[in-house]
């Protein structure tokens, strides 16, 4: 049970960088990686618009292999990277 825990964490460490990754190539190197926390709101801290968020989610749908498109909540659940990576991880099934 502590390894699936672990194995888990793990997952949603490389989940997050991986989502902060996506998110400082759109910001275009205006910002460094340590500016950005689990809690920053992508769209008020960041001031990331519906243009780039696009690109992100585009990015997101290659990296996962999902479709976001069917998911109206989306654009909450992208209002900081800790909700985005956590409505990733739940729609992939924590893979």
């Amino acid at each position: 049970e502590i390894a699936s825990c672990l194995v888990g964490s793990e997952m949603c460490i490389r989940d997050r960088d991986k989502v902060i990754r996506m998110i400082l190539e759109e910001m275009d190197s205006k910002i460094e990686a340590s500016e950005i926390q689990d809690d920053t709101n992508l769209f008020e801290d960041l001031e990331i618009d519906s243009i780039a968020a696009l690109d992100i989610v585009s990015k997101v749908e290659e990296e996962w292999g999902i479709s976001l498109t069917d998911y109206p909540e989306l654009l909450d659940e992208m209002e900081t990277v800790s909700s985005f990576v956590t409505f990733l991880e739940n729609l992939c099934g924590g893979e």
